[in-house]
């Protein structure tokens, strides 16, 4: 009897070595086959040398093609004749750091698309018992395993899986958004280096008028028609002249670099203007009236609100239905040390007593409400940029047009002075004084186009809407990127 009980615990130990493990190693496989694998990804310095080379003009070519941008309209690009203000824009969206940086947050709202609608494991669980002492004859080794899984989960996953596709979205949006200022301020810093260098190019013929000048009045000196004084004022203004000058061209390398650092290529990147640049119309009345029009479906800052708004409405509905208690349901197996088997199921209830998810409501709610004042606030500040931008470009448009008759005044009177030195009706000095003054109203005037020219790129930054649409700006059929001259 002894050794037909010895045998009987054999067969059982070798039952259980055969069997058991076999539901562990189900568990093992299921386990690995959805493992993802790591792979390194150094911060080296080649890596980021690389990262911010940049791009080949197959590759600018190539990310146009695809760009498909509420706002940014295409247009052929070729700097073999020059870099122009919508060429420049489009760089800037292709190959700007700070925007592949941002761009990068696309790939996170894609992840939490795909982890809302995750379901949570089954909890498979097991048990073990050896009997042991002096009553363990004629026993076997007991065991248990159960499979359990939370039904609850399913009640707020369509909320959840809605507000994270809301969110994506509102990040698409936003990146959207970034792109489209990032655009108009490289535009705004290629019409500054354009009218730096037409500032520039004032600099230098007031320099060399004052030189003609001094050196007429020094002539005077020594023969004594012209004072002293008035050649030491001369000389002064010279002085002053040559600083105004090198300031110009400071300013001109200045915001050469300022334009390079936004279009995302190195300072050492060599380029050259679009020859006929010009600076934008101010907009018409038909254009006003669209400005405001629909801004809040438009602008998509204000979209990204909105889907962030609704991201935020799903996320309390998804907050609500997890106040109901947790359910989970089971089944199990099992045997006892008597070798009796068992099947059977289970329930796991959690009691709502001290926690029904009010605070995670609670803050959705307040969450909902600072998202619904923030688009509010945003739509009321834009439309308040467009109104002072609007004023702006009146009140410049007002001193432009006194700055440009003053100009005509003074070329008239230019011109009347030169015809009166050359019949001997006046002297030369009068003459290059007049062109002093005439330098100084082209100047003027050249500041207040560039004042004009910011105000009407803002009002396209602000409302989201071409004043002028590209392709009345460039009438090119190239579709070549060159390498361009020196700047």
């Amino acid at each position: 009897m002894k050794s037909k009980t010895g045998q009987m615990r054999g067969a059982t130990r070798q039952e259980m070595r055969l069997r058991l493990p076999a539901p562990w190693l189900l568990l093992l496989l299921l386990t690995a086959s959805g493992c993802a694998s790591y792979s390194p990804m150094p911060l080296t310095h080649r890596a980021v040398e690389r990262e911010l080379a940049p791009p080949s003009q197959q590759a600018v070519r190539m990310a146009l093609a695809h760009l498909h941008h509420p706002l940014l309209q295409p247009i052929t690009f070729d700097l073999s004749d020059g870099l122009s203000p919508d060429e420049a824009a489009l760089l800037a969206v292709v190959a700007n750091p700070l925007l592949k940086a941002v761009k990068a947050a696309r790939g996170e709202a894609a992840a939490q698309v795909i982890q809302a609608g995750l379901l949570p494991d089954p909890t498979l669980s097991g048990s073990m018992d050896l009997p042991f002492g002096a009553d363990s004859g004629g026993k076997v080794t007991a065991y248990g395993v159960g499979l359990e899984w939370e039904i609850t989960s399913l009640m707020g996953r369509n909320a959840r899986l809605t507000a994270a596709r809301a969110h994506r979205r509102s990040v698409d949006l936003a990146v959207a958004w970034r792109e489209w200022q990032v655009a108009e301020a490289a535009k705004l810093h290629l019409y500054r280096l354009f009218f730096a260098k037409k500032r520039l190019s004032l600099a230098r013929e007031r320099e060399e008028t004052v030189k003609r000048l001094y050196g007429m009045e020094e002539r005077g000196v020594k023969i004594g028609a012209v004072s002293g004084d008035l050649l030491i004022q001369d000389r002064l203004m010279a002085r002053r002249t040559m600083a105004a000058r090198l300031r110009a061209e400071e300013a001109v390398r200045a915001e050469a670099l300022r334009l390079k650092r936004i279009l995302g290529v190195p300072g050492r990147w060599r380029f050259r203007l679009q020859r006929g640049i010009s600076p934008p119309p101010p907009p018409s009345a038909g254009v006003r009236e669209e400005l405001l029009r629909g801004i809040e479906e438009r602008r998509p800052d204000l979209l990204a609100l909105k889907m962030g708004y609704m991201s935020q409405d799903e996320r309390l509905r998804a907050a609500i239905d997890a106040q109901f208690p947790r359910l989970a349901i089971g089944v199990n197996t099992g045997r006892d040390t008597d070798s009796v088997k068992t099947v059977g199921m289970g329930i796991t209830l959690s009691i709502p007593i001290f926690d029904h998810n009010q605070g995670m409501i609670a803050h959705a709610r307040a969450r909902r409400r600072r998202l619904f004042q923030e688009y509010a606030a945003r739509l009321f500040e834009a439309r308040s940029d467009i109104a002072l931008l609007l004023q702006g470009v009146d009140a410049t448009s007002r001193e432009l047009n006194n700055a440009r008759r003053a100009l005509r005044e003074c070329r008239d009177l230019a011109r009347r002075r030169k015809r009166a030195v050359e019949v001997g009706e006046l002297p030369w000095t009068s003459y290059y004084r007049t062109l002093l003054e005439l330098n100084s109203r082209e100047r003027e005037v050249l500041d207040l186009k560039q004042r004009l020219t910011e105000f009407i790129i803002g009002l396209e930054a602000a409302s989201g809407h071409y004043l002028t649409s590209p392709w009345q700006r460039s009438g090119r059929t190239g579709d070549r990127m060159g390498a361009g001259g020196g700047s």
